[in-house]
């Protein structure tokens, strides 16, 4: 009888990523990486303001430069008649006025609408030819006022980026019911008002953005390499938009990425022009940002004002909340920006509370600055940090413990989907019992608070729901997306026996290769050196979306899943037809097809063997164990949790001590608790990066002042608590999995929870806390009298 087969990676264990042994011995393959005989090196020349008007452009000293092949404008671009970038979520005012949408050029042509704007391409034989002959390159840049504050971007007076428009606001989106909020409001007898910032902020990767390409005149194809979260789309993207060539003629693809957070998921120039620059030359286009050069090409994020709200009764219950939104679109509306601060957002803001009335309006609005995009968590951090600051403030404001204040206003658990007071569904939540989880440890910092009134120690907590994943494509339309939401998986079983899954998902940090080699072993009895997983090149995986809102295993799981049960399915029919009896006397567990009851059974092996070899077949079964699954979820998922910060404060120095972090989630069902916990640990860093020292600053010219690794602040390992995990397992109920997703999870309850500790840390009657981060000169401020 068959022995079952080695089965050490099965949902569930700790496993070790099995990808990192490739990197940590330098077998990583990254776009930079490429070797290609014969690839020119490409440098662009960038705008120096904010907004100007570009009265010309001189090439001709650059075009006579040594080594210079080509330097191109977007007179050129235009010329032959291509496009600009991509825009996804083209989301429409309330009244049913369409986006005012202006995407971002490849080429700025006439205007430039903030400083680092492509205007010219130099292509030459070495990188150091190419950075000479861009100092040649002579543009007459007219500056003109600009104006890079969201605040002041509305004001009747502010100066117009895109002056045909006759305003800075793209859109005016409002969910819920303002009546019902109106109402309430009137008659409930505290009412609580705030302002809160989020900071503008910077996804700095490991690995600058990077592309390739190569335009082949023998079949009238392009190859892009490039450094993407979203091999197909941006093939999509160019196709449609930018390049304006079919898409069956683009193969992207993306191999090693180190690092996307979802700034490597929007559309960039640079993949455009080097594929249309490789056609005009007949030869290789490379291009590798500088660090520099990212801060003013790339995307940035966050960059929100709101005036937020909420209405509570005598007995601490929250009766309505209502938010108003300011978001900075930056220059031009980015792929997913528009629906990052709007539809994004409205799903975090009503966090785990039952509230019974809430209204959620947002204006995306621009500025001269670098356009915004997703970025861990996308829009949903800014909505968490909204609505958790508020409940903090409504808590003192009432003389309530914040602990219970929350408790009191939570939604009851659920393990069917409800849908809250914006109509937004929670597929299923345990709050009241994961909330539970941080009690003691609660009660504990509370007493050793009051123990120690000398030292400046604050607790803060926050608490979050996050829509993961994304619903059915269907929904999208509605609120502005072209993008669909399903996801292509292939499960092709080899001869041998061995197994190669193809994915539409990218792997770039989350540990797709293990999980997902976790979901095979456990399915089908393979051994983790058995299963190959393919991903990122249009030509070898026919479709998908790609890895962005913690979607992967959600989504591309459960293809996986059902996938590998045509596999099993189609085995046993061939199993029953070997071992003469009836399919349903076939059972397979551990690689081991068996016939109830007895001893007699085939290997997986043998199956595999069986399927391609033929002679011995049931009437009408097809070659092969190859099945192709397609799937569109039928409902988001929410994952959720609450997160307790403690600080101390120096009040001489205004230096920041993180003294202890803990964490309680709900992240559905845990397919690899390792993988887990150190996603945790990413989200957090950049979580609380943001609240801490992070902050993309612009001065009143729209200069961006900290477009280095210099002036960013990025956080350090030293700059982390201690971080203790815990967690609930409330099953998804509409994946086969029961799976929440939980990447970017922890990035929204950060930076409120942080927040809300320094603000008890404060002596009493102090004014309200500054804007994030919270640096130690602005702490400083906030304990000098008359400051």
């Amino acid at each position: 009888m068959p022995k079952p087969r080695s089965t050490r990676f099965q949902i569930g264990e700790p496993v070790p990523r099995y990808e990192d042994m490739r990197f940590l011995r330098g077998k990583g393959r990254y776009v930079d990486d490429l070797e290609l005989p014969g690839a020119a090196r490409a440098v662009f020349v960038r705008a120096q303001h904010g907004n100007a008007r570009i009265r010309g452009i001189d090439t001709s000293d650059a075009q006579d430069a040594p080594g210079v092949l080509a330097v191109l404008t977007a007179r050129d671009w235009y010329a032959e008649d291509k496009g600009r970038l991509s825009v996804m979520y083209a989301v429409p005012s309330t009244d049913g006025t369409p986006m005012r949408e202006r995407s971002r050029p490849v080429f700025a042509n006439e205007l430039v609408c903030h400083a680092g704007d492509p205007i010219a391409l130099v292509v030459a034989e070495t990188e150091h030819a190419a950075l000479d002959a861009v100092e040649r390159v002579i543009v007459d840049e007219d500056p003109r006022e600009a104006v890079a504050d969201v605040v002041t971007a509305v004001a009747p007076d502010a100066p117009l980026v895109h002056e045909d428009f006759g305003t800075n606001v793209a859109y005016d989106w409002e969910v819920g019911d303002r009546r019902a909020v109106n109402q309430r409001f009137q008659n409930t007898a505290h009412q609580v008002e705030l302002e809160v910032s989020n900071n503008r902020i910077y996804g700095f990767t490991i690995e600058p953005r990077s592309v390739v390409g190569r335009y082949d005149a023998a079949d009238d194809s392009y190859t892009l390499w490039s450094t993407t979260q979203m091999p197909h789309v941006i093939r999509d993207c160019l196709a449609e938009d930018s390049l304006r060539v079919p898409a069956h003629r683009i193969r992207v693809v993306a191999p090693d990425v180190g690092g996307g957070f979802g700034l490597k998921g929007s559309h960039f120039a640079e993949e455009a022009a080097v594929l249309w620059a490789s056609r005009r030359l007949g030869r290789a286009v490379r291009w590798t940002a500088t660090r520099t050069e990212s801060f003013v090409s790339d995307v940035h994020a966050r960059d929100q004002f709101a005036r937020a709200r909420l209405a509570v009764d005598d007995s601490g219950r929250v009766q309505a909340v209502d938010v108003d939104v300011l978001a900075n679109l930056g220059a031009y509306a980015s792929l997913f920006g528009a629906g990052c601060a709007s539809v994004f957002g409205s799903g975090a803001i009503c966090g785990p509370y039952d509230f019974p009335a809430a209204c959620f309006r947002v204006r995306g609005v621009y500025t001269h600055t670098v356009p915004t995009e997703a970025y861990r968590g996308a829009g949903m951090p800014e909505a968490t940090n909204v609505i958790e600051r508020l409940m903090e403030a409504a808590a003192r404001e009432l003389g309530m413990d914040p602990f219970e204040f929350r408790r009191r206003n939570l939604l009851e658990s659920h393990r069917e989907p409800i849908v809250n007071a914006l109509g937004v569904p929670h597929d299923s939540g345990s709050y009241i019992q994961t909330l539970d989880l941080l009690e003691q440890s609660y009660r504990q910092w509370r007493e050793r608070q009051c123990e120690e009134l000398s030292r400046n120690i604050g607790i803060g907590i926050a608490s979050y729901v996050m829509q993961a994943s994304g619903g059915p494509s269907r929904e999208g339309a509605g609120v502005g997306s072209r993008l669909s939401n399903w996801e292509h998986v292939r499960v092709s079983v080899h001869p041998g026996g061995q197994v190669t899954v193809s994915c539409g998902s990218h792997c770039h940090g989350q540990g797709h290769e293990t999980v997902f080699r976790q979901l095979i072993s456990t399915r089908l009895g393979c051994a983790p050196d058995e299963v190959e997983i393919v991903y990122g090149d249009t030509a070898k995986v026919h479709g998908g979306l790609g890895t962005y809102a913690s979607r992967a295993l959600v989504i591309a799981g459960s293809a996986i899943s059902e996938a590998s049960d045509r596999v099993i399915e189609k085995g046993r029919t061939l199993a029953a037809h070997m071992l003469e009896c009836a399919v349903p006397d076939v059972d397979f567990e551990d690689g081991v097809f068996r016939v109830v009851g007895t001893d007699r059974a085939l290997g997986f092996r043998d199956i595999a063997a069986a399927a391609y070899r033929g002679g011995d077949w049931p009437p009408g079964f097809a070659p092969g164990l190859d099945e192709t699954c397609y799937v569109d979820p039928s409902l988001g998922t929410t994952p959720s949790g609450f997160h307790l910060c403690v600080v101390e404060v120096d009040a001489e120095t205004g230096q920041l001590q993180l003294l202890d972090y803990l964490t309680a989630d709900d992240f559905g069902r845990i397919i690899n608790p390792l993988i887990v916990e150190g996603q945790v640990h990413g989200a957090l860093a950049q979580g609380l990066g943001q609240a801490l020292s992070e902050c993309c600053v612009y001065d009143g010219e729209a200069q961006l002042l900290s477009g280095s690794a210099m002036d960013y602040g990025i956080p350090r390992a030293a700059d982390m608590p201690n971080i203790s995990q815990r967690r609930t397992e409330t099953a998804a109920p509409c994946n086969p999995l029961g799976v929440k997703g939980m990447g970017e999870a922890c990035t929204l309850p950060a930076p409120p929870a942080l927040a809300n500790a320094l603000q008890d840390a404060l002596p009493a009657g102090s004014s309200p806390l500054p804007p994030m981060p919270f640096t130690a000169a602005r702490l400083w401020r906030m304990f000098q009298p008359g400051m």
